[in-house]
């Protein structure tokens, strides 16, 4: 597809979130940095918006807690995306901001509220800040939903 129609942003989107899959993050950032030039050049809010949210998941793997949470900022400046929420609470919570962390989670959680890895991100939060028995009602939920979740 890339090499059909070079300025489909949504195919250099998918290509980085394989390679991210990989474990090859440094050019999964290439392709997300790439979609993200195109659906901003093409008008495209809604790819911009996703491209954003899947190089902040490149940066919370790459250990780049707080580039990850501006991608998830430019991310929400485009769209209402529960992802790039869940993402920026992730990141957040490795850098130790666990209520911001929360709002986040609870915030993506609003929108799709049978979301398992955010109910796990946040069920991790409540952990870290001694809510023990939240902790444990998030990570029941998630593991309803996904019983192989590996997370929580």
């Amino acid at each position: 597809a890339l090499r059909s129609f070079p300025s489909c942003a949504e195919a250099f989107v998918v290509r980085g979130q394989a390679q991210l899959d990989l474990g090859d993050a440094v050019n999964a950032m290439a392709d997300l940095a790439k979609a993200i030039e195109l659906s901003h050049a093409q008008g495209a809010r809604f790819a911009a918006s996703t491209a954003y949210a899947a190089k902040a998941d490149a940066c919370v793997t790459l250990q780049c807690y707080d580039q990850a949470v501006n991608d998830c900022d430019e991310a929400l400046k485009l769209a209402v995306n529960p992802l790039a929420m869940a993402i920026r609470g992730e990141a957040k919570l490795l850098s130790h901001c666990y209520r911001e962390a929360l709002v986040d989670c609870g915030d993506a959680l609003a929108l799709e509220p049978h979301d398992p890895y955010t109910l796990a991100i946040r069920a991790e939060a409540h952990l870290c800040l001694g809510e023990v028995l939240e902790a444990i009602d998030d990570c029941d939920q998630a593991l309803e939903m996904c019983p192989g979740l590996e997370y929580a």
